[in-house]
């Protein structure tokens, strides 16, 4: 059983993060509110709650992002390890050579795992096992796949370099189509998010320009009816448009 300060923090947020995006969350509700409502009560309602739920909402953007970090890193110690391996290294040398050419500031995210698993192997702990323990936390794909093809290797005592030098070049391969995709989508992602903002500040220009114009969205029941559809379709949309740009190698 892990101890708990032995746990990864790559995935949770700290109580800084946690009122930054708290705050955060709860201005933007509280704009978009006013901007649908006009009205302080209604903005307020909706700030607070928001508040709570944002950071709960946007910690997984944060957490796919370090999860590509942390990928890349990866890869990037797959071509040392993958060298020493031809080299004529064995699997726990050539991990520790991979270990020694790292630093803390190319690999912010593996440097100190991969220094703590280095330590235990040298306690007699078996590095596949350890290399899984390591894939379940970052819960990556291309680390877990290639955690599990050492651990059979081990058991089956086959012609591990031959294995893992192929299977390195494989996950890299993996690796680099799918930050190819990521530069290919982030355009779009960029024309996504100012898509997202025109419905806000087309009412925002309307309701500043000529405001007797909206003024019966703002002051009559069915208007505030039209409001909540609007508001709840703008949502919808944004929440789509997340999803869409979602895409799984």
């Amino acid at each position: 059983m892990k101890k708990k300060s032995e746990r990864p923090v790559w995935y949770r947020l700290t109580w800084r993060d946690r009122l930054l995006y708290g705050a955060a969350g709860g201005i933007i509700a509280f704009f978009i509110l006013m901007i649908f409502y006009r009205s302080f009560t209604a903005a307020w309602i909706g700030a607070i709650p928001s508040a709570f739920l944002y950071p709960h909402w946007k910690k997984r953007e944060i957490f796919s992002r370090r999860k590509q970090e942390i990928t890349r890193e990866f890869k990037e110690s797959l071509y040392t390890l993958s060298a020493s391996l031809r080299a004529g290294e064995s699997l726990e040398s050539a991990f520790a050579s991979t270990v020694r050419e790292m630093d803390a500031e190319s690999y912010p995210y593996l440097y100190e795992s991969w220094r703590r698993i280095l330590a235990k192997i040298r306690l007699q702990r078996r590095l596949e096992d350890l290399l899984q323990e390591f894939a379940a936390d970052t819960q990556i794909d291309e680390i877990q796949s290639f955690a599990q093809i050492i651990a059979v290797s081990k058991r089956t005592q086959g012609e591990i370099t031959t294995i893992i030098d192929h299977t390195a070049q494989l996950l890299q391969e993996k690796i680099e189509m799918k930050q190819e995709l990521i530069v290919l989508l982030a355009k779009k992602k960029t024309e996504q998010r100012i898509m997202n903002l025109m419905p806000f500040l087309v009412i925002g220009m309307l309701t500043t320009v000529s405001p007797e114009y909206m003024a019966p969205l703002y002051r009559t029941l069915n208007g505030r009816i039209v409001m909540t559809v609007c508001i709840l379709l703008a949502g919808g949309s944004i929440w789509m448009s997340k999803v869409f740009s979602e895409i799984r190698v």
